[in-house]
């Protein structure tokens, strides 16, 4: 639509915009100064709201179980690590890690 206008302005001096034309640019406009405006706008709501500090306890307290949840798979994985090298040493030995005799019987 746009460039059927700009074309028509450029091919006839008598060329006037109609009142859907209008309507278009209206909106245009109203979406450009929008775009501008909206995020400061919407800055100033939160900053006055007190959201600003809401983020702030949101995030620290994200970050704190972000921790919680790393110490937990460390502990885990670092557990696993010790009872596959603690099997790995008693093969080594001749054992066979479940401390049962041999194969005699009493």
């Amino acid at each position: 639509m746009l460039r059927n206008d700009i074309s028509e302005f450029d091919s006839n001096p008598n060329f006037s915009i109609d009142a859907s034309n209008t309507v278009y640019l209206i909106f245009m406009l109203i979406g450009i100064v929008g775009y501008f405006t909206i995020p400061t706008v919407a800055n100033w709501i939160i900053s006055a709201g007190g959201m600003g500090a809401y983020n702030r306890n949101l995030q620290t307290t994200a970050a704190r179980t972000g921790a919680a949840a790393g110490g937990v798979a460390g502990a885990i994985s670092g557990n696993i690590t010790g009872q596959l090298a603690k099997r790995k040493e008693n093969k080594g030995n001749g054992e066979n890690g479940d401390n049962k005799e041999s194969g005699t019987k009493k």
